[in-house]
């Protein structure tokens, strides 16, 4: 067993490449994120992979664990099928010995709660999810809804969009973000008689998956099926491509859950979101 900290994405990916691909709809965020730092994009904030923490825990020469924290973020992991937690006490030890805090973990359930098993340190549960999957519409679907990808008169109102999607977040007038969402051609606005009134983004195009994200209708528009329109045409958009359509939602959010159920998503995984109580680099 060895465990592998990275200070080079290209070499980080070359690793751990193979075993995140063995299943895309898990992995999408981990995925995205690797897609983002092997960019050719000038990186800023948490963009910058050299502020990244990447590690791998292999058996002889296989990775049997890829593991990623962003910063001011929550570790993100990715195992083998046959993973054990002995593999986990590995990883654990070797962040340990490298004096390097994981302030907490997000993650297939099973995983996170297996990290924290090894760890051993007290933790408090931030978020339930599930990751949701669709091959093909199982029944009649309403898809006609005519939706635009993004444009430049749109940062009229997507930073207040971004606010009510993200909570926590403020409005910035720094519009990088917004106008990287446009440039990037992955947003997609709803509108009903030329009025704006929901959007999601298409986050990742994989090798087989699409992954949707960043659903939000404003409270004004809400309870008229907008948020239903959108991701079945966005999902429309993805299955006529060949992919398979996948999202992630908080399973405490029961409007989303049903929403996409409706449409005809399944439940694929159950994630968990949690932070750690205390200094767990003793």
């Amino acid at each position: 067993m060895s465990f592998i900290l990275y200070d080079n994405i290209a070499a980080f990916n070359n690793d751990v490449r193979e075993l995140l691909c063995e299943d895309e709809t898990k992995n999408m965020v981990f995925l995205g994120n690797l897609s983002v730092g092997l960019s050719d994009e000038n990186h800023t904030g948490w963009r910058d992979s050299s502020k990244w923490v990447m590690a791998s825990v292999k058996r002889e020469s296989r990775v049997v664990i890829a593991a990623l924290m962003l910063p001011e973020d929550r570790l993100q992991l990715c195992t083998s099928d046959d993973i054990s937690a002995d593999d986990f006490v590995w990883l654990v030890a070797g962040f340990k010995d490298a004096k390097i805090a994981i302030p907490g973990v997000s993650a297939e359930h099973s995983l996170a709660e297996m990290y924290a098993n090894s760890n051993g340190a007290k933790y408090s549960i931030v978020k339930r999810g599930r990751t949701y999957r669709l091959e093909h519409f199982s029944r009649e679907i309403d898809t006609s809804s005519r939706i635009r990808l993004a444009e430049n008169k749109d940062l009229s109102f997507l930073p207040f969009w971004w606010v009510g999607f993200f909570e926590s977040a403020e409005v910035s007038d720094n519009f990088e973000a917004y106008a990287r969402l446009i440039r990037e051609k992955t947003l997609y606005i709803l509108e009903n008689e030329g009025i704006p009134v929901s959007m999601a983004r298409i986050d990742q195009r994989l090798n087989h998956v699409c992954g949707l994200g960043m659903i939000y209708t404003p409270p004004y528009f809400r309870n008229k099926g907008y948020a239903t329109k959108i991701t079945a045409s966005l999902t429309k958009l993805c299955l006529d491509n060949d992919y398979v359509a996948a999202l992630s939602t908080d399973l405490a959010n029961h409007t989303s859950n049903y929403i996409y159920q409706k449409i005809g998503y399944r439940a694929f995984c159950d994630t968990l979101e949690i932070d750690f109580l205390g200094d767990i680099c003793d």
